[in-house]
């Protein structure tokens, strides 16, 4: 029980820290510096001098990825198109009706404020 109840603290700590810790996103095109920054604990830099690279550092770890480099060697294959045998454009109403079926709400709610406290009251 006091394992959960610490656990439990520490997340209450982080959350509140995240909620007033302070947040910064730096662009400065001239020195190329796009940084975006959490407080001490976690910031990324998007590096653009020779090769797009992301950098990453969270919590003492340190990370970075390549973005131009990430191409495979391997060809892929190509799949023949499948052609879809509809003559005009028009999709059938079976399937428009299955797709407003789909959409289901459960809840929504609705506020209206017309800036007069009379009227709002009546409706």
């Amino acid at each position: 029980m006091t394992i959960v109840l610490v656990l439990l603290l520490v997340l209450v700590v982080l959350v509140v820290y995240i909620f007033f810790a302070p947040f910064y996103i730096e662009v400065d095109s001239n020195q190329n510096l796009y940084r975006f920054r959490f407080h001490k604990v976690m910031h990324l830099v998007l590096k653009t001098q020779d090769d797009l690279a992301l950098e990453l550092f969270l919590l003492g770890w340190k990370r970075e990825y390549k973005l131009n480099t990430y191409t495979s060697d391997k060809k892929k294959a190509v799949k023949k198109a499948v052609k879809i045998k509809n003559s005009s454009g028009i999709p059938s109403p079976i399937r428009i009706k299955r797709l407003l079926k789909s959409f289901r709400f459960t809840m929504c709610y609705v506020r209206i404020d017309l800036e007069d406290i009379q009227l709002n009251g009546m409706l």
